[in-house]
């Protein structure tokens, strides 16, 4: 009997949900998000909210791609010129999550004036580790539900923009890019504050992130999180102590000039 309502799990779906829903996907999701939908009336469940769930990457592949630190050291001196001791501390950084086989925890915040390469070393970071890359700009975000999403008993219910980056991304364990953190507005209260809902994203237990608008959650344990900034100055104290900071030094008239010869001058003879 026990091994009949096993097999049946999927069909205790109802009909809307059991048509739309493949046994494979149903059996590639949670079992807490599987109890959800088995006793979720079909009549009370809006087309968005099924269409985001839909589109999570539940069948997508789980492992974590092994980090080629050699590979990764000649990305950086091939794409970023001088910067020897930055490089030594994202290498570090890398070599982490290496050792540990996945995401540590820890957030990587690269801090320097605009121009110095912080969105792309990023980038290369993401290539190095075999993950997708998906940027979210924090420039004038100034309601914390422009990350966790809008509930979905008010008109403008709507997922995140976390939730969002890891549709796009067709992972669970992307690399987030949280560009121009310093430029986070301040919201009316604590509540409201994107600086509090960041807080919460990137201190809490991130195996059960959850997202207003889909209210079950979303193991998000594997996501590597890389925030970048201008000026450290306007973040908060509790906000820096989160963050594992890497400041990036404006370049001088050499420097420029060496990667204007070496960098961008190559890269334009081979496009035009």
């Amino acid at each position: 009997m026990e091994e009949n309502k096993e097999l049946t799990r999927h069909d205790q779906l109802k009909y809307r949900l059991k048509r739309r829903i493949s046994p494979e996907l149903f059996d590639a999701m949670p079992i807490e998000l599987q109890d959800y939908l088995m006793e979720l009336d079909p009549a009370d469940i809006k087309e968005a909210y099924l269409n985001t769930l839909l589109k999570l990457p539940w069948l997508s592949d789980r492992s974590i791609p092994d980090v080629d630190l050699p590979y990764a050291k000649k990305m950086l001196d091939k794409t970023h010129y001088a910067m020897f001791d930055i490089k030594e501390k994202i290498l570090r950084y890398m070599a982490c999550q290496k050792h540990l086989g996945r995401s540590y925890g820890a957030v990587l915040l690269l801090a320097g004036p605009p121009g110095v390469g912080k969105t792309s070393i990023a980038l290369s970071i993401a290539r190095a580790m075999g993950r997708p890359c998906v940027k979210i700009s924090l420039a004038g975000v100034a309601d914390a539900y422009f990350l966790r999403g809008v509930q979905q008993v008010f008109r403008n219910a709507h997922h995140g923009r976390i939730i969002e980056a890891v549709i796009r991304s067709g992972s669970f364990g992307p690399v987030i890019l949280l560009d121009e953190i310093d430029k986070v507005s301040r919201g009316l209260n604590g509540t409201g504050d994107p600086q509090y809902a960041l807080l919460d994203i990137l201190d809490s237990d991130r195996s059960r992130f959850v997202d207003n608008f889909l209210g079950f959650p979303v193991d998000l344990s594997d996501a590597i999180f890389i925030a970048t900034a201008n000026d450290l100055d306007v973040l908060s104290p509790v906000l820096k102590d989160r963050l594992d900071i890497v400041e990036l030094p404006p370049y001088d008239e050499q420097d420029k000039l060496r990667i204007v010869m070496d960098y961008i001058w190559p890269k334009l003879l081979k496009e035009y």
